[in-house]
Formats: C-alpha cells, sequence, structure tokens
C-alpha cells in the first residue's frame, strides 16, 4: 500500500482446507494457509511452501523471559495459549509433552497465531507461535515490549503455502503483490520457499 495508494484490498480469513479448495477453484488470486501435506494440490494451482521455526512468546515478566531459549520442560505446566485442540499443531505439542512425561496446560484457544498473543501480554499464558505472528505483533503494538520472543529448542516447525490459481489471468498488481509476499516470507522463514 505504500506503492500502491490507490489500492483497494479485501482480505479474508478461510480455514487452511478452504483456502486451498477456493483457489484451487479459481476464486481467489492469492491464498495463504497451513500446509497440509496430505493435500495433494490439483494441477489448477501451484503451492510454494515455506517452513518456519516458531518461537515462544512469553510474558515479559515471566520468569521464562530471561532464558535464552526454551525447551519443552520449561513450559510444562505453564498455561499456555495454544490454536484450537484439532489443529496440528497442538496436536503434535500435546503428543510430545505427553511422550516426554510433561504437562501439557493449554488455557486459552484461537484460530490465528497472532489472536494468542494477547494473551501472553496481559500475562496470562506463554504461546508457541510462528515467525509471520511475532513480526506482525512487533512491528504493530505500542507495547510490544509486553511480550519476549524466545527460540524454542528443539526446534518447532511450522510450514505455510502460498498459492495460485494457474489457470485465472491474473493482474500485475497481484503478481507484485504475490512477489512481495514472497519476500516477506522469505526473510522470515527458513530459506527459500520450496515448489
Amino acid at each position: 500500500l505504500a506503492e500502491r495508494a490507490d489500492v483497494r484490498v479485501t482480505l479474508l480469513s478461510r480455514s487452511s482446507e478452504a483456502v486451498h479448495r477456493l483457489v484451487e477453484a479459481q476464486q481467489f488470486d492469492i491464498g495463504l494457509a497451513d500446509h497440509l501435506p496430505d493435500h495433494a494440490i490439483t494441477t489448477s494451482a501451484r503451492r510454494r511452501t515455506f517452513h518456519f521455526a516458531r518461537v515462544c512468546a512469553v510474558p515479559a515478566s515471566h520468569p521464562l523471559a530471561g532464558k535464552s531459549r526454551l525447551t519443552l520442560k520449561d513450559l510444562s505446566g505453564v498455561p499456555l495459549a495454544t490454536l484450537f485442540p484439532e489443529h496440528a499443531t497442538t496436536r503434535d505439542l500435546r503428543v510430545r509433552c505427553e511422550a516426554e512425561g510433561l504437562k501439557f496446560l493449554p488455557k486459552f484457544e484461537g484460530q490465528f497465531f497472532f489472536h494468542l498473543l494477547p494473551y501472553v501480554a496481559g500475562g496470562f499464558a506463554c504461546a508457541l507461535v510462528d515467525p509471520i505472528a511475532q513480526n506482525s505483533w512487533l512491528s504493530s503494538q505500542a507495547n510490544a515490549g509486553d511480550i519476549r520472543f524466545v527460540p524454542i529448542v528443539p526446534k518447532l516447525n511450522f510450514s505455510v503455502d502460498l498459492i495460485t490459481p494457474v489457470t485465472l489471468t491474473r493482474s500485475s498488481l497481484s503478481t507484485f503483490f504475490e512477489e512481495r509476499l514472497v519476500e516477506a516470507l522469505s526473510a522470515l522463514g527458513e530459506g527459500d520457499g520450496c515448489p
């Protein structure tokens, strides 16, 4: 928008499954969704996958905020803000904690990582989020210092798909936006997105 002030924007949130289906049906120019490894992309869309290491969002006043990195053991019994129980990241976290004999304590649930961060800023929970949510929080919040983002070891990965239609005639504006989005995702992720 800084470069194209005349543009009108429509941003819609849907489930990742719906985003994949709608772009494949040529209904939208660009979709950004959770990577669904079991979802076979059709020939009507292109998928580019970006991989990220999640970080732990910790209230700045929490004792864990002083650590340079965290493990799941550090989070045992700590109230957490997580995505909904059926989400792959929440299921994976629960399984890992159970396998290590750790207490998994989800207190707040949301549909998007960014929406978990106000619970962290309020001092109510910690949350394992992707760097997209981290970057968005740090660039948009006047009270960004209320949260400290700490690396988690071993890494907890999260991947997103950038999906574009194959047959839809795309405008130069949507191509321009896609290029900027690829740059931003590549900068936040671990290496370039892969087809």
